[in-house]
């Protein structure tokens, strides 16, 4: 099942590229070097980032939700504005709303204890913040 995790984590990491590089096509924005750089870029807290307004987004505290034509992503930025880093609750947040290829995740609990196993056998480090980190 950490395997599964490790896909579940992969395809997130993804869709949180692909959210990332519309931002920059649409609104110009590259990946900021500050988890807040976004919110002080003079850009809406909420609104489209396709003219079609297909593409919604929402700025929040470190980060941002984007609800993608394949489904939700919602994630904060690293302290130098990483995009990689996940915790339990937004890769549970990304199964029920962004991705339908881990049915077997979709519990809460299971997602929690696959997590929590994988953090003990050292898959993953803990930033300073809330976020994780592949090894």
């Amino acid at each position: 099942m950490i395997e599964r995790l490790i896909q579940l984590i992969h395809e997130y990491q993804n869709r949180v590229q692909e959210a990332v590089e519309l931002f920059e096509y649409y609104k110009g924005l590259k990946q900021p070097q500050h988890p807040l750089e976004w919110q002080f870029s003079g850009i809406q807290q909420s609104g489209y980032l396709d003219p079609g307004k297909q593409i919604s987004y929402f700025l929040h505290g470190y980060g941002c939700c984007v609800h993608l034509p394949s489904g939700r992503v919602d994630w904060d930025f690293g302290q130098e504005g990483q995009i990689d880093g996940f915790d339990v609750w937004r890769l549970y947040e990304f199964v029920e709303g962004g991705t339908q290829n881990f049915p077997e995740l979709q519990d809460e609990e299971v997602l929690e204890a696959v997590f929590a196993e994988a953090e003990s056998k050292g898959l993953f480090h803990k930033s300073d913040y809330i976020l994780y980190y592949l090894k």
